[in-house]
């Protein structure tokens, strides 16, 4: 504004301050009387007049009503000369503006509103965050910062298309992050992706496989992608539960049609049929007619495909009926809506849901990851039956993993050319994902992980996510990450406050405690030396305030969100005790 005030004070327009009488227009003159008034000169002056200076607007207007007329400037030469100079300056601004050499755009797409909108509040908190972590260790691809660029996209295809024309076309972003792939999908919206060639992340999002092929989609890259949930929920409920009248509800979106390849071939891979199955539209409030329909098929469990709060809404519809049947779904349940709607009606819903190997019960990486996004913004909990739980950050842990993707891709390039950007991601080189390894390739855009994950049985219970339920998860580690969250309460964090010497210590009080209670599973799946050795090492700083302070500082210092030059955090117990 303060640019376009010049300009015009140049001009001697006076419009940017009540004085100036001396005012300069640009306008047509007229040549000759036989002519028609010309079109552009009345709005010129009307744009930089808007009435505000009568004298100057009635002479503009007596001069239309001659005929025919030239482009004159009625400033004087002096005023030219910095008009000139003014506008230049302006130009230069704008331009910057639009492209600074020391800022890099990148697109967020996302559901803002709408029965979705969790998803749009989650990934902007989390592209933010990871912007905010790069701006303060320096920059990326030479000291460049990050600016995130949203677009409501409402969770409708139609919207995601416009959004994929408005973040290339207009905000001229390098890198697009998004939380749906439907649209995006699209002949239009890849069309125009491929023709700007700008890289597409899909972070934990479902794609079509047989669609999702690189000569369709060149720029576009998804996570991993599990298709083995419908075979992990059929052997739990036939072989575990003794159930084999199940039924199918399933969301009419990607995840949801998706979804339900996937179950036709689990069904017919154990000779299997569906009692029924019927679908809703996302965002349905009242599913009475297809809860009827599952109960008087017969069925004694429910496969619900679909996100969190759609299928609480199914459950309650269910339970208005009467109905109760087990109730398994994918990992698209875990998000919190479930939980928050249902509060004790959601005990013991069980979800396939993938499990990283390894001898401790949590990816250490991503505990670090947690703590940092804890001490910036803390979290929410549920309170089911009286018992505390932590609503993990999920959805944003997701969505700082894609736009690391983007990032550590940019940094290794140095560059933000699209085409040098899909290349490295598609190189077969590996990236970085919180405690594991993702790996794209030329013929796939599919992310692999290494190692490779397991999809396990989870369950519901009070709020709290456990896989005790699963005959290969270590039970002992499941109970003692649920006590630890029941007493790690939000009234006992808060009194901590941001202490984070004395989060640690109370932390590792409450392990010590489970060593006791659960000594004999611990033992059995750590071994007595290795037990005896990281018992010995939390009593030293449980007793020590300045090691837990040095922990802490440790885990809270701001870390390099690109890992460039940090020390890779312990995948094992024996790591932790320096085996």
């Amino acid at each position: 504004m303060k640019l376009r005030c010049a300009a015009r004070r140049a001009l001697g327009a006076g419009l940017c301050s009540e004085a100036g009488s001396n005012v300069g227009v640009l306008h047509a003159r007229p040549l000759q009387s036989d002519a028609k008034p010309h079109r552009y000169g009345h709005m010129a002056g009307r744009r930089l007049l808007r009435g505000r200076i009568r004298d100057d607007a009635d002479v503009m207007r007596e001069r239309l009503q001659m005929t025919r007329y030239r482009w004159t400037l009625s400033v004087p030469p002096a005023r030219l000369l910095a008009a000139a100079v003014a506008l230049m300056v302006l130009a230069s601004g704008c331009s910057g503006s639009r492209t600074d050499p020391n800022r890099i755009k990148i697109g967020l797409m996302a559901s803002f509103s709408g029965p979705l909108a969790y998803f749009g509040a989650a990934y902007d908190k989390a592209t933010a965050f990871f912007a905010e972590e790069v701006a303060n260790q320096g920059g990326i691809a030479g000291g460049k910062t990050l600016e995130i660029v949203a677009c409501d996209t409402e969770r409708r295809s139609e919207k995601e298309v416009t959004c994929v024309e408005k973040l290339i076309k207009k905000d001229k972003v390098v890198a697009i992050v998004a939380d749906n792939a439907e649209g995006i999908l699209s002949p239009r919206a890849l069309d125009t992706i491929n023709r700007n060639r700008v890289p597409v992340m899909l972070p934990a999002q479902t794609v079509p496989i047989e669609e999702f092929t690189v000569d369709k989609a060149p720029f576009v890259f998804a996570d991993v992608q599990r298709r083995d949930y419908g075979k992990v929920l059929l052997d739990f409920f036939v072989d575990q539960q003794g159930v084999s009248r199940i039924g199918v509800l399933h969301a009419t979106d990607l995840y949801g049609s998706e979804g339900l390849k996937e179950l036709r071939q689990a069904f017919a891979d154990r000779r299997l049929e569906p009692t029924t199955i019927q679908s809703y539209a996302s965002g349905d409030q009242d599913m009475t007619i297809q809860a009827t329909r599952l109960r008087d098929s017969g069925a004694e469990a429910v496969i619900i495909w679909g996100l969190g709060s759609d299928a609480a809404r199914a459950v309650e519809s269910m339970k208005r009926i009467g109905y109760k049947p087990r109730i398994g779904g994918p990992p698209g349940l875990y998000i919190n809506t479930y939980r928050n709607v249902l509060g004790p009606d959601s005990n013991d819903t069980v979800m396939a849901a993938p499990h990283a190997p390894g001898d401790l019960p949590v990816n250490i990486q991503e505990v670090i990851w947690l703590f940092r996004f804890y001490m910036r913004y803390g979290f929410n909990f549920f309170v089911i039956n009286g018992r505390s739980a932590p609503d993990w950050p999920i959805l944003e842990l997701n969505a700082y993993k894609g736009i690391r993707y983007l990032g550590l891709a940019i940094d290794r390039v140095q560059s933000t050319d699209g085409t040098a950007i899909r290349d490295v991601l598609e190189s077969g080189q590996r990236f970085d994902a919180l405690g594991y390894q993702v790996r794209w390739s030329q013929t796939s855009h599919i992310a692999v992980s290494d190692p490779s994950t397991e999809t396990w049985i989870a369950r519901f219970t009070d709020g709290h996510v456990l896989f005790d339920w699963d005959p290969r998860a270590p039970k002992a580690y499941e109970w003692c990450r649920r006590d630890i969250e029941e007493v790690m309460t939000q009234t006992r964090l808060e009194g901590i406050g941001r202490q984070a010497g004395r989060l640690i210590q109370e932390l590792i009080g409450e392990i010590l405690g489970c060593f006791d209670r659960y000594e004999a599973d611990f033992r059995s799946r750590m071994g007595d030396q290795q037990f005896e050795s990281l018992k010995n090492t939390l009593k030293g700083i449980a007793t020590d305030p300045g090691r837990a302070r040095e922990l802490a500082e440790q885990a809270a210092r701001q870390v390099d969100p690109l890992g460039r030059g940090a020390t890779p955090a312990p995948t094992s117990a024996g790591d932790l005790v320096g085996r």
